[in-house]
């Protein structure tokens, strides 16, 4: 997905520069929004890698009508 992939890289950037501006000011909060900025980009990495699959697993499901032994057949 390009826009999370965007979102990914804009939050890595944020955190970064948010983290040697912290570091060379000295201030706690501006360290600690760098941190939650590096946390965001964990998550939008993954859920960017996984959304990738789950978007291949249904559009295989659409077109071929295969489905899992547990789950009903689409209609």
């Amino acid at each position: 997905n390009p826009s999370l992939a965007r979102l990914t890289f804009a939050l890595a950037l944020l955190g970064a520069g948010a983290g040697v501006i912290g570091m060379l000011a000295t201030s706690a909060v501006v360290v600690r929004v760098a941190g939650m900025c590096i946390c965001l980009v964990g998550i939008t990495a993954t859920a960017n890698l996984v959304s990738g699959p789950m978007l291949m697993i249904r559009w295989h499901r659409r077109h071929t009508g295969v489905v899992a032994p547990d789950q009903e057949v689409p209609t």
